[in-house]
This record gives structure tokens, sequence and C-alpha cells, in this order.
């Protein structure tokens, strides 16, 4: 597959679905080439799409992901795989710290678990995001 189709299905994939204007733009090329990568793609079976109706004019063309183009988009499972981790160990050095105040007190909790719970939770959401924006599927 060329290059230009396979960044089109990946910009698809992270927008779930795109026009042809959208489409032009990210990949900088002319509007009619576009529309002929996703003529291909289209007929190949990686893409569908539907008409989205405006108060005037012409209707304007969705293009989405089938289940085969989402197969064929390629993922950078290890690539996704090392940012969790790093934002895993980040949230547990950030949770599980003991602070220095209470280590020789002995009414003091030795771990704060629940102590930097906002940063815990606003890590996970930027977690959440970034996997969503590289168009893989979030299951939790």
């Amino acid at each position: 597959m060329s290059v230009s189709r396979d960044s089109i299905l990946a910009i698809i994939r992270r927008n779930d679905g795109a026009s042809v204007d959208v489409l032009a733009d990210e990949v900088v090329l002319a509007p009619a080439t576009v529309r002929r990568h996703l003529d291909i793609l289209e007929r190949d079976g990686l893409i569908d799409h539907i008409e989205v109706r405006r108060p005037t004019g012409r209707p304007r063309h969705v293009f989405d992901l089938t289940e085969k183009g989402h197969d064929s988009v390629p993922k950078d499972y290890s690539r996704l795989l090392n940012e969790l981790v790093q934002d895993i160990k980040n949230i547990a050095a950030s949770v599980f710290t003991v602070p220095k105040a209470c280590v020789p007190r002995p009414n003091c909790q030795p771990l704060q678990r629940l102590g930097p719970y906002h940063r815990c939770q606003q890590r996970s959401i930027s977690t959440c995001y970034k996997i969503r924006n590289e168009g893989f599927a979030l299951f939790l």
C-alpha cells in the first residue's frame, strides 16, 4: 500500500472519520488526489463513507474505517507499551512517597497512598487521552 494511503487510513482512525477537505489538509495533497486514494481504499473494503447533509449545498462525505481497515492500520504496540509503563512509573512515584516529616513520628502514616489522588487521576486521564489519540481502542 502507498504511503499516502497509509497516512489517510491513520488520519481517519485517529479522528474517528474524516472528510476529503480534512484529509487533503493533513496529507498535503490536492482534494482530487485524496478522492482517488479514497476510491481505491473503498474499493478494497478498508473504508466506507456516509453522507452528512447540511442546511444548504451538497452533502459532505465522511469516511470511516471498516473492520478490515482497522485491522490493516499498523499499530505501534511496543511504543504504546513503553509510554504506558513510563506513565505507571510516574504515577507510582507520586502516589507512594514517604514524606520526610512523617518518618520520625510514630503517629504518621508511612505511605501517603491517597494524598496526591488528584495528580494520579490527572495522569490517568492524560494516559487515556494519549491512548485514544493514537487510535487504539480503550476498554476499561
